[in-house]
């Protein structure tokens, strides 16, 4: 009886180029309150379909920081792409509900208001924006309730 040894496969070295030669990386950012659901839309992509390669990676990241996620393009077309989610992060996490609920009983609360102002704390009786430039939802929720609780002391 002879015993046959199988060889192992090996890559051959022009089947291993550099990703950065092979396929592009996106960085997107959409308008607030645009829902993740949204970008998984093949017509979403309609105006930037023409720049975009299939394999090729997309890192988007709501504008008001409300979730980060890594997809990659299935297929192309002139209006639309296809695309697969690699990675989705919810950054706001579940600590929002309990902060949401708590701001509703708040003379101050937070607003997304920009990629300038970013999360602001509002007055609630005139909309006035009281603090600005704070770069998490939870963060400036936490404030509003912060604001909000030293005026029910004072």
């Amino acid at each position: 009886m002879t015993v046959t040894k199988k060889t192992a496969l090996k890559l051959p070295v022009p089947r291993m180029k550099s990703a950065e030669y092979m396929r592009q990386c996106h960085r997107v950012t959409p308008e607030a309150g645009t829902p993740y659901d949204a970008v998984t839309e093949p017509s979403y992509w309609a105006h930037v379909a023409q720049k975009i390669n299939p394999y090729d990676k997309i890192e988007v990241v709501a504008e008001d920081g409300a979730w980060y996620a890594e997809l990659l393009v299935l297929s192309v077309d002139k209006m639309a792409i296809t695309v697969r989610e690699i990675v989705l992060i919810d950054l706001h996490g579940d600590s929002t509900e309990d902060a949401e609920g708590d701001q509703e009983q708040s003379d101050y609360f937070s607003k997304y208001r920009g990629p300038h102002l970013q999360w602001c704390v509002m007055r609630r009786s005139d909309q006035a924006c009281v603090r600005d430039k704070i770069q998490t939802k939870v963060q400036a929720q936490q404030e509003a309730l912060d604001l909000g609780n030293s005026r029910v002391a004072a």
